[in-house]
């Protein structure tokens, strides 16, 4: 199966979708590995304020692409395929 998606660089408008996507992926992917109440207690405003220190510097080592949906550009919150980007 095919799946089509478009990545662009990420702005800092996009800190909260990312935010939001890097706590929702913690949650899910280290469920078994970190207890539950570390999981729960993730917290998305200091995961926000991470993510706009960090892309709010001049930093040409490190680049931030987000999934966008079609026709606007945005963050998507949807998953990628499982297959990645590759």
């Amino acid at each position: 199966m095919k799946t089509d998606f478009t990545i662009r660089l990420a702005t800092l408008p996009n800190c909260e979708a990312i935010a939001a996507i890097h706590v929702k992926a913690w949650q899910e992917t280290y469920i078994e590995i970190v207890s539950k109440q570390s999981l729960e207690n993730l917290s998305f405003d200091d995961r926000l304020q991470l993510r706009k220190t960090i892309m709010g510097k001049e930093n040409h080592d490190c680049i931030h692409l987000v999934n966008v949906v079609p026709h606007t550009g945005d963050p998507s919150l949807r998953c990628l395929p499982p297959t990645g980007l590759g």
